[in-house]
């Protein structure tokens, strides 16, 4: 069975190379947003969190519990590895 072209691409895209990195920070702004939805009573379902470094360990810092879904097996095995 081939990967699909979604896969393929988000494969490519959390392929670590030189210069590059996948995570912006996560701005004040940002974290108030997401703790006026999120408190430590939610289970959250993140669907594409890429490596989780973003918004997964935000949310997963806050939230009951946190899971993290994504089609990129390269970024599986980069939030595995941590």
């Amino acid at each position: 069975m081939s990967k699909s072209a979604t896969t393929e691409y988000y494969n490519g895209y959390w392929t670590e190379r030189p210069g590059w990195t996948p995570h912006p920070s996560v701005t004040p702004l940002k974290r108030r947003l997401v703790t006026r939805l999120v408190n430590e009573h939610t289970d959250v379902l993140d669907i594409g969190c890429g490596d989780g470094a973003h918004y997964g360990q935000a949310l997963a810092s806050i939230a009951r519990s946190y899971r993290g879904l994504d089609v990129s097996q390269v970024a599986v095995e980069v939030v595995q590895q941590r």
